[in-house]
């Protein structure tokens, strides 16, 4: 199972370990092996926040949705029936009248 956070799994095993190695205070060989464990899960959770920091990039193409989604909405546009004519996309100009494009059949909205 992959964790979102990699580091708070670590985080838990350091704090275990430091928490088992001060309940085994008077025994030296257990103590000291969950000290290690304890700074083991120290170093991971550093590595894995630095590696996180380092590979979190930004997606511009969906910067760049929101500001020309910003600059549409400043854009007032007019309605089609304040004009005479229409250009379609298809390059048929026609009577502002009609709802769709006699010659591609698109609508003006």
């Amino acid at each position: 199972m992959k964790s979102e956070r990699p580091w708070f799994v670590y985080t838990a095993v350091g704090l275990l370990a430091v928490m088992a190695a001060a309940a085994l205070w008077p025994v030296p060989v257990l103590r000291d092996a969950l000290a290690v464990v304890a700074g083991l899960a120290v170093v991971g959770v550093v590595l894995n926040l630095a590696h996180a920091h380092t590979n979190r990039r930004y997606d511009l193409s969906a910067l760049r949705k929101v500001h020309e989604r910003a600059e549409l909405d400043e854009i007032e546009l007019r309605e089609p029936a304040e004009y005479d004519s229409v250009q379609c996309v298809c390059g048929e100009t026609y009577a502002s009248t009609l709802p769709v494009c006699p010659r591609c059949r698109r609508s003006q909205f």
